[in-house]
């Protein structure tokens, strides 16, 4: 498994919560592999209720943690995009709102968007 930073984790789950949000809904899908992938990483979420999975870190603002996914190193950044991915097509649907966010992420951060496929799908479902 690919070792994280703590800053390096906070950008992924406020990345993650971009694509959550995109279609102004949260699916129970999305937020069992947000809270997956997060234990995987070594880093349990708690929160008080459903309803605040998901939530960004108002303390770490989209300004601060965009540099930090910018400076990741190509590795992380594959992950990075798979993830994001994964959590838009998990409820079997990929809406337009989530594809906009998805490919702003893309382009503000050099995810290698060529690295998601649905082989890259499988995978990453399998692992999580």
């Amino acid at each position: 498994m690919i070792e994280f930073t703590l800053k390096e984790k906070a950008a992924i789950y406020n990345a993650a919560c971009e694509i959550i949000h995109a279609d102004n809904k949260k699916e129970l899908d999305e937020l069992a592999l947000l809270l997956k992938v997060f234990k995987k990483l070594g880093t349990e979420l708690f929160f008080p209720t459903i309803e605040d999975v998901a939530e960004p870190n108002e303390r770490f603002p989209r300004e601060q943690y965009i540099p930090i996914i910018k400076e990741m190193v190509y590795v992380k950044k594959v992950f990075l995009a798979q993830f994001l991915a994964a959590i838009m097509g998990v409820d079997g649907e990929i809406t337009e709102s989530e594809m906009r966010v998805y490919m702003q992420l893309v382009k503000d951060c050099n995810l290698p968007n060529d690295s998601v496929s649905e082989e890259s799908f499988n995978y990453f479902y399998t692992q999580f």
